[in-house]
C-alpha cells in the first residue's frame, strides 16, 4: 500500500508541475527512462567510446568570426582554431552528420554564439552533429579544446543585468544578459542531436570552458538531445536565462554535471549522468558533484532567484560497481546534489545513486 501511495503522490506532484509548466511531459516512472520494453532515448545518436571513433581529417579550417549567415555541410569536416564567434546577428546552420573538431594545438578553440546571433545545429537520431577533439584516436583528452557557448538576452541576477562569460577574456563578444530590458523569449537557435566531446580547455586556474555553456539564453531556444562527454569542467552550466532543455547526457566529465546559477529559471527533463570513478576535480576550490546550484557566489537575495526545475534525472555516481571498502582521500567526489547559496532549485521524480552523499542542503 505504501508503494501505491508513493506512486499517487508522485503523479500528483508531476501533474501539478505540468499544470503550471506545460513543458514537462507527465510520466509514470522515476528517472530518465521508461521501463522496458520501451527503447531508451539515448539509442542511436550517443557515443560511449569516442576515444576510438574515427572522425575523418579536417577539410575546412575556421579561425575568424562568422558575421553573415553561414552553413556548414556534412560533406566537410570543420576545424575550429581559436575563439570563433558567430556575431552581428548571423545564423550558423550545421547540417545533420557534420563533424566539427576543436584544434588542440590552438589555445581555447571554441564556438561562441554571441547575443543576437543564432546556431541551428539540428542532427537526427541516426545522424548526429559532433563537436570533438582534433587529436587522433587513442590520444584524445579532456580539455583538448574549449566547447560550445551560447549567449542570450535573457535575465540574470548580476548587477546591471549583464555579465561576461567565464573562461574567456572579457569583451563585447563575451557579454550576455539583457541588461535593464531583458528578453526571456529570446531565441538563440536550435541544438538537437548534438555531441560535445573532450572540451574544457583551462583558461586560468579554476576557469575552464564547460561542454555546453548557456548564458542568459531565452526560452525560445531549443536544447534537446545533447551529450557532453569527457569534459574537463562541467558538462552543462546555465548562467541565468530561461531556456528549457531535455534529453541531456553527461558522460564521464570532470567537475559538475548540472551547474545552475545567476538566476536560471528554465525547466529540464530527462537527463542521464554517468561518472568515471577514476576522474574527479582536484582543484583546491572545487569538488565533483552531480548537481551544483547557487543563486550566486555570495548566496545573495539578488533576483531573479535560481528557481529552475529538473525532473526525470538518473544520476549514476562513481561507486557504481565499486568494491572499495573505503573512499580514497584523493578522490573529490562528494554529493549527488549540492544545493547551496540561496538556490531555489527544484528536483523532482529522479534517481540519484552511488555517491558518498545524496542530496546535501548546504547553508540556510
Amino acid at each position: 500500500m505504501k508503494k501505491l501511495y508513493s506512486l499517487i503522490a508522485m503523479l500528483v506532484l508531476i501533474a501539478s508541475a505540468h499544470a503550471q509548466n506545460p513543458f514537462f511531459q507527465v510520466v509514470n516512472y522515476r528517472g530518465a527512462f521508461a521501463p522496458a520494453p520501451a527503447t531508451p532515448w539515448t539509442d542511436g545518436w550517443t557515443n560511449w567510446d569516442p576515444q576510438n571513433t574515427s572522425y575523418g581529417a579536417p577539410t575546412v579550417t575556421v579561425s575568424t568570426a562568422i558575421t553573415s549567415n553561414t552553413t556548414w555541410t556534412s560533406n566537410n569536416v570543420y576545424l575550429i582554431q581559436g575563439l570563433v564567434y558567430v556575431k552581428n546577428g548571423a545564423t550558423l546552420t550545421i547540417q545533420p552528420g557534420t563533424v566539427i573538431r576543436g584544434d588542440a594545438s590552438v589555445p581555447n578553440s571554441s564556438l561562441i554564439i554571441t547575443k543576437g546571433s543564432k546556431i541551428n545545429a539540428v542532427g537526427s537520431s541516426t545522424n548526429p552533429i559532433v563537436f570533438t577533439s582534433s587529436n587522433s584516436t587513442g590520444s584524445r583528452s579532456r580539455g583538448d579544446w574549449g566547447g560550445v557557448i551560447i549567449l542570450g538576452k535573457g535575465t540574470l541576477n548580476r548587477p546591471g543585468g549583464t555579465a561576461n562569460i567565464e573562461g574567456i577574456a572579457a569583451s563585447t563578444d563575451t557579454e550576455f544578459g539583457g541588461g535593464t530590458s531583458p528578453d526571456n523569449e529570446d531565441n538563440s537557435g536550435n541544438l538537437k542531436y548534438v555531441r560535445i566531446e573532450y572540451g574544457g580547455y583551462v583558461f586560468n586556474t579554476d576557469q575552464e570552458i564547460n561542454g555546453l555553456t548557456l548564458g542568459a539564453v531565452g526560452r525560445n531556444t531549443v536544447i534537446d538531445f545533447v551529450q557532453c562527454s569527457f569534459i574537463n569542467d562541467d558538462a552543462f552550466e546555465w548562467f541565468g536565462g530561461t531556456v528549457n532543455a531535455s534529453h541531456l547526457v553527461a558522460y564521464k566529465c570532470l567537475d559538475d554535471n548540472w551547474d545552475t546559477d545567476w538566476g536560471y529559471n528554465g525547466s529540464v527533463q530527462f537527463c542521464l549522468a554517468v561518472r568515471d570513478p577514476n576522474i574527479s576535480d582536484q582543484s583546491s576550490g572545487s569538488t565533483s558533484e552531480g548537481f551544483e546550484s547557487d543563486n550566486d557566489a555570495a548566496g545573495s537575495s539578488n533576483t531573479p532567484q535560481t528557481t529552475c526545475v529538473f525532473s526525470n534525472v538518473t544520476e549514476i555516481g562513481p561507486f557504481r560497481g565499486s568494491t572499495l571498502s573505503s573512499w580514497p582521500t584523493t578522490f573529490k567526489f562528494r554529493r549527488a546534489a549540492r544545493f547551496r547559496r540561496n538556490s531555489g532549485i527544484k528536483l523532482l521524480n529522479s534517481v540519484l545513486t552511488d555517491y558518498p552523499y545524496g542530496v546535501f542542503i548546504d547553508g540556510t
